[in-house]
């Protein structure tokens, strides 16, 4: 019985998280024994994740989760309150600081730390790159093999070049989930190119298909363009953008409402935005959804505007649907909307460019999909990893 482990941020609803639970559906399970380590045991997805998989929190970072993400407020706050003993946390954070790495606050705050309390024959972070997780694995977990997973175009990631270095120097394989976010990484760690391969995120379209015909609270209206975007509300994924662009479709005779899944920090805002362009009444918001596929279902055009992406599992997913697709130039959204004939591709980043590709889009058929392989050829190279 071969042991693996999964690290994670969460299990919030997201695309990450979303590709891992397909990664646990596609992956074999004879002989393998599988362990999740969350740096945050919370999420929406949390529910999702099969019986057959052991739940492990990392607790230095757990219990350290607000020096970790206000180092400086809560030592002060700790001092203040008589607790000296957070000084030498502190110190070990001003020395990571001066670093330029997270090499010194790891230690510190894994000194002691029994790693999960046994040994494995692969450990991977699926949530790369994370100064924290990518160190855990490469650095600290018992493991005969590691492995990460890069979900992210690393030219706009803000974790710390050294960090990264440092933290892939034990890393046996680096997998990136689209063709030109693996190039991008090439380009900026050239010496880690050679254990670097593609490796696209799974989806599963019977699954995705069956629940795309159960009920939800969208209802499209009549003699309207009814678009449709999925994902986390945030300033990247560009919903600010899809609005503006709606608005000016509506200011010149076009009549379009935008129907808005999921939430985040940019949701608040992307409300008050519509308010200030005077289309509120054309801009639904439904929250985040665990199961999206009804509103992607009973889309006229499904919109991706994301400024920068690494594989959108969302735009995978929206390609089961025969609705037109409009896209913006993201990193690998040319490869996957390459075969693809009723999709657009902004031209660029402003929602002029997004409200000319949906009127592009609006001009073509609908047209049935060819789904994915469930089991991508990369699955090969994960089964090797666990076989050697």
């Amino acid at each position: 019985m071969k042991r693996i482990v999964f690290t994670l941020d969460h299990m919030n609803v997201g695309g990450v998280e979303k590709a891992f639970l397909g990664m646990l559906d596609a992956m074999p399970k004879d002989n393998l024994e599988i362990h999740v380590a969350f740096f945050v045991p919370e999420g929406g997805f949390l529910q999702y994740l099969p019986e057959y998989v052991h739940i492990h929190t990392i607790e230095p970072y757990y219990k350290n989760m607000d020096f970790i993400t206000h180092p400086v407020r809560t030592t002060l706050r700790d001092i203040i309150r008589g607790r000296f003993n957070s000084i030498p946390r502190f110190m070990a954070f001003l020395k990571s600081k001066l670093a330029g790495d997270k090499v010194a606050i790891n230690r510190y705050l894994l000194r002691g730390d029994d790693a999960l309390g046994m040994e494995f024959d692969v450990a991977i972070n699926y949530a790369s790159p994370h100064e924290y997780l990518d160190y855990y694995v490469g650095h600290h977990l018992r493991a005969a093999s590691r492995a990460t997973w890069i979900h992210f175009d690393v030219s706009r990631c803000y974790n710390s070049a050294k960090s990264i270095r440092q933290a892939m120097h034990h890393i046996d394989r680096i997998f990136v989930v689209s063709d030109r976010a693996r190039r991008i990484f090439c380009e900026k760690f050239p010496e880690l190119s050679a254990r670097t391969r593609t490796f696209h995120n799974i989806i599963s379209p019977e699954m995705i298909l069956n629940d795309s015909t159960k009920p939800c609270d969208m209802r499209p209206e009549k003699g309207v363009l009814n678009i449709v975007t999925v994902g986390r509300i945030s300033v990247e994924k560009g919903q600010r953008d899809a609005i503006a662009a709606v608005a000016r479709l509506n200011a010149t005779g076009h009549r379009a409402i935008l129907h808005l899944v999921g939430n985040g920090t940019d949701a608040a805002a992307c409300r008050r935005f519509a308010m200030d362009c005077g289309i509120d009444d054309c801009i639904k918001f439904y929250g985040a959804k665990t199961n999206p596929y009804p509103y992607m279902a009973r889309a006229d055009i499904y919109l991706q505007p994301s400024r920068h992406e690494g594989y959108c599992i969302t735009l995978a997913e929206a390609k089961l649907f025969d609705a037109p697709i409009v896209a913006t130039d993201f990193t690998g959204a040319r490869e996957q909307l390459s075969q693809r004939a009723n999709a657009v591709i902004a031209e660029d980043f402003t929602p002029e460019g997004l409200a000319n590709a949906i009127l592009k889009a609006a001009q073509m058929p609908r047209a049935h999909s060819i789904p994915d392989g469930r089991y991508p050829d990369e699955m090969l190279e994960l089964i090797n990893l666990l076989s050697n």
